[in-house]
């Protein structure tokens, strides 16, 4: 199915048959607490690889609790911003249209506004003729 294009990415096969990989939270490893460490779980002053989101396990054979709550926090973090991201351009497109609603283009192929004054005097960026 990745291979077809159909469903999936070669990040998501990657994902279940090889390593989830570093987890990042705003662009940053997971922070650590002042105690040092970045999960209650872990020891005080252990900064390895896996203490610090790191996940060398795949979905295939299963991931540790700790490793699911990295992931679980990038995640979270993913879609947040693509919802944001989405309401965000959703309103840009919004104001677009409605400060464009009132152009139109003549007989003559200009662009005018409501009360005729002239914006654009050839429709279209290539001025190429419509018609």
């Amino acid at each position: 199915m990745v291979q077809t294009g159909a469903k999936g990415s070669k990040v998501n096969q990657s994902q279940v048959s090889c390593c989830l990989g570093q987890q990042e939270l705003e662009g940053r490893l997971p922070p650590l607490m002042s105690t040092q460490r970045s999960l209650p779980c872990f020891a005080v002053r252990d900064l390895s690889n896996r203490t610090r989101g790191y996940i060398a396990d795949r979905f295939l054979t299963g991931i540790r609790p700790q490793e699911f709550f990295f992931h679980c926090m990038a995640g979270r973090e993913g879609l947040v911003d693509t919802a944001v991201k989405t309401s965000r351009s959703g309103y840009l497109q919004r104001c677009l249209v409605k400060h464009l609603e009132a152009l139109k283009v003549s007989y003559d192929h200009t662009v005018r506004d409501s009360d005729g004054s002239v914006l654009q005097f050839l429709y279209g960026e290539d001025c190429r003729q419509v018609g």
